[in-house]
């Protein structure tokens, strides 16, 4: 990860918000410094080595420093990464909240708030809430017999204190009882929004690298690595070694795959539900001295399915969404992250074969709610081409690289077997095998009862309105999905997120110069390099406005100019001007801008913070928080309302940015 000045400043100011000045002080001492010792930081931070060992504990229970002891002394270094993922800590409770529930959200943001959290220590914890909530109902009632293990301090007390100030004793807690804990653990383990911890997650990725390095040298290269073979052979034992080790986070996910009875959950009609399910709370207890930390890898690949979703609804529409919601859910059950890793990854090349959904698990996922038959087109049949319809694309396409050729040339890629890589024209035999199953059977399919009221039946079935969905995302510009045969289907992440970047850039550029630089950059970014006197006829623009809107538009540094002379006089005359852009340094661009302003943004809100901080430290006392308004005179609480509406524009703006650093950088 690239650390750029602004990011590391941004990091410095979300610790020091989050957890104080003196863990702030230690993390931007190693930005800066780099990888150091105890004695250089107390060289370079003046603090005494107690202090020190106080912030780093802190630093290190949130992974937000990797260290390494090795034959010499312990070395720290930073995590940038898990710094920015603290900006994403209410977006992780939200999301949770709203896959699993309530109390789901409740625990995330208690192991969130705690960091890496023994199993039995979290146990613990709750029990003691739990067990407070207990006695005060039972002096409610007129027992105040207290028989639950544990009377001592709930470390939560200060936590969650706006939910806490909302909600009254009488309440029922999120967490109702032990193994309602054990059951919502058991859940977010199998999604992958927990992972257990081990040693190696404490080391950065070069020392883990370099350890597994030394001991494949000595243990199968004793002489050395020689050969072409040897190296590739090498280079893949590497590989494997580095998954293996990445995978040991889910070993308590594999544990609980390999006994049945943890994923069962019981179907309820009414009453309360998360997602239609609700736990039985039958899981297997887990292991209490295992340590869990939240997973923002799989956090990531979440959002990128509702990012993803999103688009598809203002290109297409709501129900195509809703249907590309379950599909993507689906494809990504078993996607632990959203990037592959250039070394981890370098030989897992089967992933691409092995990473599809057919069309019959995603008609049996639908909801029986959903209206299949909204948002497509009605046409008679003889009006469509099914062999162009029915279009399958076996591999993903490959990248296109920008060229220089005329239009005749051009056109000529766009066919069947062009420059995207291999696509061939043939029928889907399923949707004749499906349509034929469907109409042999009987109309219970996907959840719908047969009525003693009948109606006539509709002339298209839902599967295939559910495959015309499916159909209309194949077609779309932007290749939400790809179609490959047999009833399966994918998603080219890669092209898909890349068009998501460019979008976003178009958007900056559009409101930093105008709305016809788009149309220029465009026509730049598909042909690689253009002459600067063919490009007003190409974008049917006058060569005055032309010239201007590059030249602004190279001022930004959106594009930029290559002098090709003809001739060794160099002249003007003789000088053919090509115009470029570079996508790559653009967005890079880009996402150092938007760190600033989100800097900016946080720095703002501090100042602000600042200003109003006599009223601010009055509000926080326990006995004030739930009743400002009644307990403050009326000039201080207008000073504390508007703070928090200030506030509340300044932090919804930053997640707006933190959105785009997630296209541009994680997705």
């Amino acid at each position: 990860m690239l650390v750029t000045k602004h990011l590391a400043e941004l990091c410095s100011l979300v610790i020091d918000d989050v957890y104080g000045e003196l863990p702030s002080r230690i993390f931007s001492t190693l930005l800066t410094r780099g990888r150091s010792t105890l004695p250089q930081l107390v060289h370079y931070t003046s603090l005494t080595s107690r202090q020190l060992r106080h912030g780093l504990a802190v630093l290190i229970q949130h992974n937000l420093l990797y260290y390494s002891s090795g034959s010499g002394p312990t070395a720290y270094e930073a995590n940038p990464a898990a710094a920015y993922n603290l900006i994403r800590m209410g977006k992780v409770a939200d999301l949770v909240g709203t896959l699993h529930g309530e109390a789901a959200k409740d625990v995330i943001q208690s192991i969130m708030v705690l960091g890496n959290t023994r199993i039995g220590d979290l146990r613990d914890a709750y029990g003691v809430r739990i067990g407070k909530h207990q006695a005060a109902q039972q002096v409610t009632n007129g027992d105040a017999t207290f028989n639950m293990n544990g009377g001592g301090e709930d470390p939560f007390a200060h936590d969650h204190d706006e939910e806490a100030s909302k909600s009254k004793i009488k309440d029922m807690p999120p967490v109702s009882s032990l193994d309602h804990l054990n059951s919502i653990l058991c859940r977010l383990v199998e999604d992958e929004l927990l992972v257990q911890v081990n040693s190696k997650m404490f080391q950065s990725f070069e020392d883990v690298h370099g350890e597994v390095q030394a001991d494949i040298e000595r243990k199968e290269f004793p002489q050395g690595v020689k050969g072409t073979r040897e190296k590739e052979r090498y280079q893949r034992l590497i590989s494997e070694r580095l998954r293996e080790l990445r995978e040991e986070g889910k070993k308590l996910k594999r544990k609980l795959e390999d006994n049945p009875t943890s994923t069962k959950r019981r179907k309820i009609q009414d009453g309360d539900i998360t997602n239609g399910f609700q736990d039985v709370y039958s899981a297997p207890p887990l292991d209490p001295d295992a340590v869990l930390r939240v997973n923002h890898e799989k956090f990531l690949v979440e959002v990128r399915n509702r990012r993803l979703a999103d688009a598809v609804c203002d290109a297409i529409g709501e129900t195509t969404a809703q249907i590309y919601t379950v599909l993507l859910s689906i494809l990504t059950k078993k996607l632990s992250r959203c990037q592959k890793h250039p070394v981890i990854d370098a030989f897992a090349d089967d992933y691409d074969a092995r990473n599809y959904v057919t069309t019959n698990e995603v008609f049996d996922s639908l909801s029986p709610s959903l209206d299949v038959g909204s948002g497509i087109g009605k046409v008679d049949a003889n009006m469509l081409d099914h062999h162009a319809v029915e279009k399958i694309r076996r591999t993903r396409p490959r990248p296109v690289e920008p060229f220089l050729q005329n239009d005749d040339e051009e056109m000529s890629d766009d066919e069947d077997g062009g420059a995207n890589g291999i696509s061939v024209i043939e029928y889907d035999e399923e949707l004749d095998k499906l349509l034929h199953r469907q109409q042999t059977a009987p109309p219970t399919t996907n959840g719908m009862k047969e009525s003693k009221v009948k109606f006539k039946e509709p002339k298209e079935s839902r599967l295939s309105q559910m495959r015309q969905h499916l159909l209309l995302l194949c077609e779309s510009s932007q290749g939400f999905l790809r179609h490959c045969g047999n009833g399966q289907w994918t998603v080219d992440f890669e092209p898909l997120v890349r068009r998501l970047q460019e979008t976003e850039l178009d958007t900056v550029l559009e409101r930093t110069v105008g709305r016809h630089s788009v149309r220029l950059i465009r026509i730049v970014r598909k042909r690689g390099k253009v002459d600067e006197k063919s490009l007003p006829n190409q974008a049917m623009m006058s060569k005055g406005t032309v010239h201007k809107i590059m030249l602004e538009m190279q001022m930004h540094g959106f594009v930029d100019v290559q002098e090709v002379p003809k001739d060794s006089t160099r002249n003007a005359k003789s000088t053919i001007f090509l115009w470029f852009c570079d996508t790559e340094s653009s967005l890079s661009q880009l996402l150092d801008n938007t760190y600033k302003t989100m800097l900016r943004c946080l720095q703002v809100r501090e100042v602000h913070r600042q200003n109003a901080r006599e009223v601010l430290r009055f509000v926080e006392r326990p006995d004030i928080k739930g009743r400002e308004q009644e307990a403050l005179e009326k000039k201080y609480f207008d000073r504390y309302d508007q703070y928090r509406r200030i506030e509340d524009k300044i932090l919804g703006h930053v997640m707006r940015l933190d959105d785009i650093i997630s296209i541009l950088r994680d997705y």
